[in-house]
């Protein structure tokens, strides 16, 4: 399992939420290396993305530095842990969410989806049932989101952004799982 993500020829078959495709521009497997790549999503929206590995221990961790590009301020910290039971590989992934003050609300789908709003990045991260980060909605009024919640249908979220004592709504769609 190790080797799925040390390659991007593993990497671009299934990184990603369910329905993505991925294009490569650079990619050098080792500490201080980075990867360059864009995320296609089904609906044809292009999303950015920079990697660089920070640790590398095989076969048992990898860590990295996940943003949009290099020197992102909203960047996240992510570590990867394996480890062998019996036939079977468990995987582990910790993110960190960084930024001065840590995260605040949270709230979770019907489906595990993890809503995580940040006090001091103005955004909410969307991490999968499978700790995958999956999307970064950002406030469109400030930087202070202290709260998320989901409406009764699970279709929209309402987020607080504290500083200008805002709530916001964003339309929610989960991923499709075929």
């Amino acid at each position: 399992m190790f080797e799925a993500f040390t390659e991007v020829r593993h990497l671009s078959r299934w990184w990603g939420p369910e329905g993505f495709t991925t294009t490569t521009r650079a990619f050098e497997f080792r500490v201080g290396g980075e990867w360059d790549f864009v995320m296609h999503g089904p609906d044809g929206t292009d999303y950015q993305e920079w990697i660089s590995w920070t640790e590398i221990a095989p076969p048992e961790r990898i860590a990295l530095l996940h943003g949009e590009s290099r020197g992102d301020p909203n960047a996240f910290e992510s570590v990867l842990t394996f480890a062998p039971d019996g036939a079977v590989v468990r995987m582990g992934v910790q993110i960190q969410l960084s930024g001065g003050r840590g995260p605040d609300g949270m709230a979770m789908d019907a489906a595990g989806h993890l809503f995580v709003a940040h006090a001091s990045l103005g955004a909410v991260f969307v991490v999968s049932p499978h700790g995958e980060p999956l999307a970064r909605i950002a406030s469109c009024r400030g930087r202070t989101t202290t709260n998320v919640a989901l409406t009764p249908d699970g279709q929209s979220l309402v987020i607080t952004e504290s500083a200008t004592g805002t709530v916001l709504r964003a339309r929610w769609t989960p991923p499709r799982h075929g």
